[in-house]
């Protein structure tokens, strides 16, 4: 029953971080990391974009897809697939894939400890959880992550294409200045034109001197 309310919240959190400073921020490193290892494509597409920031275009997409209806429908669906996959394990899967047994013997330990201690209800969740961050962050949050980076990697051929990138580059594409396109492809063609030129000098150079020596030796 809670599935859907887990989705609504995490694409709400997803969308506030995202529309916040750090998350554009964090945006464009992605896509500057994702076109420099794309090498001379990468520096084509940001050649064609100029001064401009590709994660500008990107981002009203991506809250577009956030804010839209399918998208919650679709990680509610990932949600519950991923609740069944849970209940279908046994104890002593659970244990092998999470270390379960140990992680129930100390969460009931921990309980009846903090429990004795009054008042436990008063306390703030930021003081309960600061006890255990080390443990959430280092060993359960990145555990949390691999499952659902799995899950996300199993569907990524349906998000990208409710992204609609392609179409996001045509676009860009199409509203290319016709002059700009010009001067790019003049500027890659002269450099490559130089280096077949010096290559053809280099090449009749040796042609010539080798002519030469055959002349000179018969």
């Amino acid at each position: 029953e809670k599935v859907p309310m887990a989705a609504d919240y995490i694409l709400k959190r997803s969308i506030d971080y995202f529309e916040s400073e750090e998350g554009k921020d964090r945006l464009g490193n992605m896509i500057d990391d994702f076109l420099n290892s794309r090498g001379m494509l990468g520096s084509m597409v940001q050649m064609f974009l100029g001064n401009s920031s590709l994660a500008d275009r990107v981002l009203p997409e991506l809250l577009k897809f956030l804010r839209n209806e399918e998208t919650k429908k679709l990680l509610a669906d990932l949600l519950s697939q991923e609740w069944g996959k849970l209940k279908s394990y046994t104890l002593y899967e659970a244990d092998e894939k999470w270390n379960a047994k140990d992680l129930l013997f100390s969460m009931k330990k921990r309980a009846l400890a903090a429990l004795q201690t009054a008042p436990f209800f008063e306390c703030r969740l930021g003081e309960i959880i600061s006890r255990y961050e080390g443990e959430i962050t280092g060993t359960y949050a990145p555990k949390l992550l691999d499952a659902a980076l799995g899950s996300i990697a199993a569907h990524l051929e349906d998000v990208l294409k409710r992204l609609r990138l392609e179409e996001v580059v045509k676009e860009q594409v199409d509203q290319f200045p016709v002059e700009r396109l010009e001067e790019m492809v003049l500027s890659i063609s002269k450099r490559e034109f130089k280096m077949i030129t010096y290559l053809g000098g280099l090449l009749g150079g040796i042609i010539g001197a080798i002519q030469a020596l055959f002349v000179i030796l018969f």
